[in-house]
């Protein structure tokens, strides 16, 4: 699976960059890209269909539940094209979700030539979700804890063990060739200072935050696919419309940001500004003005994604996630130091706190959100924070809404998930 996810994502990655270098050259090209990459998106899904509910996680999670774990390999070849399609031209969304789909096909193809048992399908089929996730991020324990507490909501020891095994050797693979570095490395200094008591309620109210943003976050995805579904044209024109949507927004960014050489903060991944917001010199000398701005560009990265996503676009929802939990909890971690309530800590510690919380919110699931938070950034300092805020996203998230944002799409097809399986 390592080559696998470095043959995804490195022209994903080719792809954006040419996209920035022209519009660039030709801002114009900021509404008439996404709307092709849309476009074709579309055509793909349409041209490659197969049956079943959902896209990406949520169609493997269908799988699982509807047949067995039975992907035809039809499956991978679209999500790998669809999703290539609309990320490298700007739709708001990440590799992880793909590539977790991508896994799991190649893990149902090889228990179907290898005539393997049901369960013993499911079980490979995780193994290849977990392996790809592990190497995209480089985070084999939150691959892990993917894989069995949202797509199998299974934690018996006979499917932990495989799983686990399949994250480690492809997270070794994956580091011998490309390097053992974190997605997100923080300074040397980022983990000074210890977690005191009187920061709990700082870190409640942002768990808070997280959990509510998560479900609104939820909801707003639901909301624009069902509107988009309303407009009887076939998929390809929908997925061309919302990126045209997309890219008129990114052209009006454009126009209005004095400052606006890079491509808007919103389209793609994201990774680079939240490198930025995990960074505690760059919150040194702003303003009030900067939490506004915070703010904007968190509620334009989930509009930006749910349009992506609800005319539908192809992608992964962690990055996403990543950036408005970076967003909000930069945002928060501003406020308080300026009036007083952050003796020990950076802005930069909440940025990362909110990134754990508000993919604990969306999807429901606070030990992966954890050690990925974790894992992508190597700093331990903030895990204390990092669960408290994490499993109370998760209350308030399902309190609010009843679904995550994978389970939105198989609780329209009548699929309700049971609980997790114990050890």
């Amino acid at each position: 699976m390592s080559g696998v996810a470095l043959a995804f994502i490195r022209p994903i990655e080719y792809g954006f960059a040419a996209f920035g270098q022209a519009a660039g050259r030709a801002s114009w090209l900021l509404v008439v890209i996404p709307a092709l990459g849309g476009l074709v998106s579309g055509w793909l899904y349409e041209l490659l269909r197969t049956p079943g509910e959902g896209k990406g996680v949520s169609r493997v999670m269908w799988s699982i539940y509807r047949k067995r774990g039975r992907l035809p390999a039809l499956e991978g070849l679209r999500t790998w094209l669809a999703s290539s399609a609309t990320i490298a031209t700007g739709g708001s969304a990440g590799p992880e979700g793909p590539i977790a789909a991508i896994g799991s096909v190649i893990g149902s193809q090889l228990a179907k030539l290898f005539r393997l048992p049901p369960r013993q399908m499911t079980t490979l089929l995780g193994c290849g979700a977990a392996a790809g996730i592990s190497s995209v991020f480089n985070t084999p324990i939150a691959g892990v804890f993917f894989v069995t507490e949202v797509m199998l909501r299974d934690l018996s020891s006979r499917t932990f063990a495989p799983i686990v095994v399949a994250a480690v050797v492809s997270t070794a693979i994956t580091q011998s060739v490309a390097g053992g570095h974190p997605l997100f490395p923080t300074p040397q200094d980022f983990g000074d200072g210890a977690f005191g008591w009187w920061e709990i309620p700082n870190y409640l109210l942002l768990g808070l935050l997280c959990g509510a943003g998560a479900a609104g976050f939820g909801t707003l995805i639901s909301w624009v696919g069902s509107t988009f579904r309303k407009i009887h044209v076939g998929t390809p024109l929908r997925a061309s419309m919302g990126g045209l949507l997309l890219g008129t927004v990114a052209f009006a960014w454009h126009l209005i940001a004095s400052d606006a050489t890079d491509l808007p903060p919103f389209l793609g991944k994201s990774y680079d500004q939240i490198r930025i917001l995990l960074e505690p010199l760059h919150y040194e000398g702003q303003t009030w003005r900067f939490v506004g701005l915070l703010i904007l560009v968190g509620v334009a990265k989930g509009m930006a994604t749910a349009v992506t996503f609800g005319s539908g676009g192809s992608g992964g929802l962690f990055a996403p996630s990543l950036f408005m939990g970076a967003a909000v909890g930069g945002a928060f971690g501003f406020l308080v130091e300026q009036v007083g309530w952050l003796p020990s800590a950076s802005p930069a510690h909440y940025a990362l706190v909110g990134m754990g919380a508000m993919v604990a919110g969306t999807t429901h699931a606070p030990l992966t959100a954890i050690f990925l938070a974790y894992e992508i950034t190597r700093s331990y300092s903030v895990m204390l924070p990092l669960m408290l805020a994490a499993v109370l996203a998760v209350a308030i998230a399902r309190a609010l809404r009843r679904d995550s944002v994978y389970t939105a799409s198989l609780s329209r097809a009548g699929i309700r998930l049971g609980p997790i399986s114990d050890l």
